[in-house]
């Protein structure tokens, strides 16, 4: 039974991560969100994880407009990545890395 869910979870994380870029897949550099359609608008809002009505309304409060460039996320460091990044950094503090 165990075994079942874990490949059932497994399939529908792969589906999702899949789904998902796939779908964001039209943000391109230079594009802005005013000049999206509708439903990539919400598409949008959806990868931010944020509330549409809400994003309209704090882009407009803050820069005055909607007419801002859409970015993807950008990708966060691991813990691995970040230790790496520490080391690094003490080594070179303390000299160690001439």
């Amino acid at each position: 039974m165990k075994a079942v869910l874990k490949s059932r979870i497994k399939c529908m994380e792969r589906k999702y991560t899949y789904d998902l870029f796939y779908k964001i897949d039209f943000i391109q550099p230079g594009m802005c969100y005013d000049e999206l359609s509708e439903e990539k608008r919400e598409l949008y809002c959806n990868y931010l994880n944020v509330d549409r009505i809400t994003f309209e309304q704090l882009q407009i409060m803050v820069m005055g407009t909607l007419h801002v460039e859409v970015e993807r996320k950008h990708k966060s460091t691991t813990p691995q990545q970040m230790q790496q990044t520490i080391t690094e950094v003490e080594k070179y503090l303390l000299g160690e890395n001439k």
